[in-house]
């Protein structure tokens, strides 16, 4: 069966309208089929809004200026969160990894595998790609993503498995985002080399990550690959 958030509108509405149907009563059924008939067009606009919003909040990749739209709220509520201390960060990643654990979703080295290790190092990213010139955001989501900003908008984001999706009407804008995405990525691997703490358990993450934040903020030398500066 197709998950909720992999469902197209009139997929989602094929599989909720007969539900809805079914609970009416006989005398409504005529007047609402009719008004089903009318406003087909209009629904399928509000379940693909919806649907949208839920991909968003799961961190999966936008295709469509609806999807990207979605992420417009989630990274303006993102970006202040990551605006807070390290120590406030990392109080909030601790609080999703404690309750992804207890919703049994797996035991701990594997939530820290999949969430929270792969956050630390979207922040790290985020913060070289900020230094490079553009304005990203890391994203604490079901799925952890980056989102990258401009004019206010969302125009691109890319996942932990480093699958990047661009703004369908902004393709001039990436001549150079891959590259410095790549870039970024080379120099988290160093960072992440270069720090001696164990962190196969929450609090060793934890105290990897700020030591790993902390690096990344440090002018890299030269002969590092790291996003070069870029005027926006």
């Amino acid at each position: 069966m197709i998950a909720i958030h992999d469902m197209t509108a009139a997929e989602f509405l094929e599989r909720f309208l007969p539900r809805w149907r079914a609970g009416l009563s006989p005398k409504l059924v005529p007047f609402v089929e009719g008004f089903l008939r009318r406003q087909r067009g209009v629904l399928e606009v509000f379940a693909q809004r919806a649907l949208a919003e839920l991909r968003a909040s799961r961190g999966e990749l936008p295709d469509t200026i609806i999807e990207f739209a979605a992420y417009d709220p989630i990274v303006a509520r993102e970006r202040r969160l990551d605006a807070q201390s390290d120590a406030a960060v990392l109080r909030r990643l601790r609080a999703h990894i404690e309750a992804r654990i207890a919703l049994n979703v797996g035991p701990e080295r594997t939530v820290l595998a999949m969430l929270g290790d792969d956050y630390v190092d979207t922040r790290t990213e985020a913060i070289l790609l900020r230094q490079a010139g553009w304005d990203a955001v890391p994203l604490l989501l079901r799925k952890p993503a980056l989102a990258v900003v401009l004019q206010g908008s969302v125009v691109a984001v890319r996942d932990t498995a480093g699958r990047l999706a661009t703004h369908p009407l902004k393709p001039g804008e990436f001549n150079h985002l891959r590259a410095d995405f790549n870039k970024a990525e080379i120099r988290t691997a160093y960072l992440r080399d270069a720090v001696d703490i164990e962190n196969r358990t929450t609090d060793g993450l934890l105290r990897f990550a700020r030591a790993l934040w902390s690096s990344a903020r440090k002018i890299a030398p030269p002969w590092v690959a790291t996003p070069r500066p870029r005027t926006p």
